[in-house]
C-alpha cells in the first residue's frame, strides 16, 4: 500500500500512506479546504476551512484536520494573553481529538503498533 483513501461522504477523507521502504503508516484526515491567505469572511463556512497544511487531490484543495485556521474569534483575543493561550489551545486539541477519533473509526489499528499521535495524526508500525 502506498496511499489507501476511505472517503467520508462528499468533502472528507482518511489516507493512511505507507512510508516508502518501511512497515510505517501514517494516518490522516483531510477536508475541503480554502487557501490561508484567503479573507477570512469569504471562506470560514460550514464545511469549509482554510488550512496551514494543504494538498491537492484529484485536482482539489484540501487540509488536514488538526490545522484549521483559528476562528474569527480566537483572533480577536488579546496576543500572548493566557486567554488567548487556553482558547487556541483548546481549539486546536479538540481538532487534533476529532481527527483521531475518525481514524479509529475507519482504520482499527489493533495488532499495530503506535508510534506517535500528533497533532491529529496516527503514526504506526506494523
Amino acid at each position: 500500500m502506498a496511499t489507501e483513501t476511505i472517503r467520508i461522504g462528499a468533502d472528507s477523507m482518511v489516507r493512511a500512506t505507507q512510508i516508502i521502504g518501511t512497515d510505517i503508516t501514517v494516518y490522516s484526515v483531510w477536508e475541503r479546504s480554502a487557501y490561508i491567505l484567503a479573507p477570512v469572511n469569504e471562506h470560514m463556512t460550514v464545511g469549509r476551512h482554510d488550512h496551514s497544511t494543504i494538498t491537492h487531490i484529484d485536482g482539489v484543495l484540501y487540509g488536514r484536520l488538526g490545522t484549521r485556521r483559528c476562528p474569527p474569534e480566537l483572533d480577536k483575543l488579546p496576543a500572548y494573553s493566557d486567554e488567548r493561550f487556553d482558547a487556541v489551545t483548546a481549539f486546536q486539541q479538540a481538532q487534533y481529538q476529532e481527527a483521531y477519533d475518525i481514524i479509529l473509526a475507519h482504520y482499527p489499528i489493533t495488532g499495530l503498533t503506535v508510534i506517535r499521535m500528533d497533532m491529529g495524526e496516527i503514526e504506526a508500525r506494523g
